[in-house]
């Protein structure tokens, strides 16, 4: 029965309705109701469908709240379908998009949790202890983000800089704390009070790009669900064009460096080459958030604009020098020093 609900919902996958989820339930016999919603809400939470678990959930917990009006869930069982409820809600938060109140939400979600297991007298010592458990180690991990995301916006990095939290993050699935730390050290980089060289600068810029292109390398895996890749896809765009517009305002930088006045030859070259190095920084994030239908399109655009630029600056020179070029041709002193 469960697994005849499961491809029911699953049939219409991101168009079911909450009604489409009333009739699949009211199909099944009542003495089995109760059991094949429960597996199939676990099974649809395993899965990520979460838009199609929170239908399935909405709709238990209404009939959860009239159960002697509906006779499809057993009264004794309430306090066990409250704990499957609590764990459900945090497994649909957990899975769902990271925004300004979602530790706080979460945090809420687990104190729920941890009252419907003090409420539940049906539930067997074995699962209470493991289901406890779990809920404690849902606490350890908000305390060490909490701690996290309290380094990030210190804005003092550590010794190992904000890369060692971007990658603690990233492993505890929190790609918003990840992206704050990368943004974190970027700035530190190109705009902090630092003591570091133009190169241990550029060296650190690679270490926050090639974390971007190793977020955006994930979206190749296979068993991620599309749920999965639409959240990390979502947050490449976000940080990643961010980041790539922090590059773009440094190089333009470098670039005014190269074109100042009383800069010697070596300042200049050194002053284009990190203009050049900053460059293709950008464009590989640029790059690692656009979809690869569309990368090619953009190395075009780039090549395009590059050019652009080129040209400006031919302009710019040709400018400077051209009134040095008219002396040099009219002045009979400036022709015979220049041979």
């Amino acid at each position: 029965a469960s697994e005849q609900l499961r491809l029911k919902i699953m049939r219409k996958k991101g168009k079911i309705s909450e009604q489409d989820v009333v009739e699949a339930i009211s199909a099944i016999d009542e003495k089995y109701r109760l059991g094949s919603v429960t597996t199939t809400l676990q099974t649809l939470i395993a899965g990520e469908n979460i838009r199609e678990a929170s239908l399935l959930v909405a709709q238990l917990e209404r009939e959860n709240s009239n159960i002697r009006a509906n006779g499809w869930i057993d009264p004794e069982l309430k306090s066990v379908v409250d704990v499957q409820l609590a764990f459900a809600r945090i497994a649909m938060h957990r899975g769902g998009e990271q925004g300004k109140n979602f530790d706080s939400k979460l945090r809420s979600l687990i104190s729920d949790a941890f009252a419907a297991l003090r409420a539940d007298v049906h539930l067997e010592k074995k699962s209470f202890e493991s289901l406890w458990k779990m809920l404690r180690a849902m606490q350890d991990e908000q305390a060490t983000i909490t701690n996290l995301r309290g380094k990030v916006r210190s804005n003092v990095p550590p010794k190992e800089g904000f890369y060692s939290i971007a990658t603690k993050a990233l492993s505890l699935g929190r790609l918003d704390l990840a992206g704050e730390a990368l943004l974190a050290q970027l700035e530190w980089l190109i705009n902090g009070r630092n003591r570091l060289s133009s190169a241990e600068k550029i060296s650190g810029i690679r270490r926050v790009v090639s974390m971007i292109k190793a977020v955006s390398k994930r979206l190749e895996i296979q068993s991620k669900t599309d749920n999965q890749r639409a959240l990390t896809r979502k947050w490449l765009t976000s940080t990643g064009s961010e980041i790539a517009e922090l590059l773009g305002n440094y190089r333009k930088r470098w670039a005014g460096y190269a074109n100042g006045k009383e800069r010697t030859p070596d300042q200049v070259g050194r002053s284009l080459s990190f203009v050049r190095i900053l460059s293709r920084l950008q464009l590989e994030t640029k790059l690692a958030y656009t979809d690869a239908s569309e990368r090619k399109q953009l190395v075009t655009q780039e090549m395009a604009k590059a050019n652009r630029e080129v040209l400006k600056q031919e302009k710019l020179i040709v400018e400077i020098f051209e009134p040095y070029g008219k002396e040099i041709t009219t002045n009979v002193d400036a022709k015979r020093l220049l041979r």
